[in-house]
């Protein structure tokens, strides 16, 4: 168990820097005036329109709704970032809110910094590997070739 948090400990560091200014009653302020203003005019318009009998603000918050629920509509992704914009603009003031984004914004940096570095490294392990056995005198060209297997 303990081998497994050695690998764990790293990844929930970065977990829990990405978390911290998402569990704070600020942002479930900013989260619900975002959702308001993607999400809930549908719902206010599928109550209204059932309550005073306005078919048009049925039709169109009921097919709101209804495309929401399919699987490809990028509504948290529009709604998560704005909330996010909103909490820094209702709370400009709060200095630990502005160090949470800062060390978020700085963790992401170094994350993309290391997996560009993982996908490059991926793609050119085999030149890297050839060059480094070349730098000690190893010539694999020559040895696969079976100058050396003589």
């Amino acid at each position: 168990m303990r081998r497994l948090w050695i690998y764990l400990k790293p990844f929930t560091i970065r977990v829990r820097v990405y978390l911290k200014p998402f569990t704070n009653w600020k942002f479930l302020i900013a989260f619900g005036l975002a959702w308001m203003i993607t999400n809930g005019w549908c719902y206010l318009f599928i109550v209204f329109g059932s309550a005073f009998d306005i078919s048009w603000m049925l039709i169109v918050g009921s097919t709101y709704a209804g495309i929401l629920y399919l699987p490809f509509t990028l509504e948290k992704l529009i709604t998560i970032p704005m909330a996010m914009w909103f909490q820094r603009i209702l709370f400009k003031k709060d200095i630990k809110l502005k160090m949470q984004f800062e060390e978020m914004k700085a963790q992401a940096i170094s994350d993309w910094h290391l997996l560009k570095y993982k996908i490059w490294y991926d793609l050119h392990w085999r030149k890297l590997y050839n060059y480094k056995i070349n730098i000690i005198g190893f010539d694999s060209y020559r040895y696969y070739k079976g100058v050396y297997h003589r």
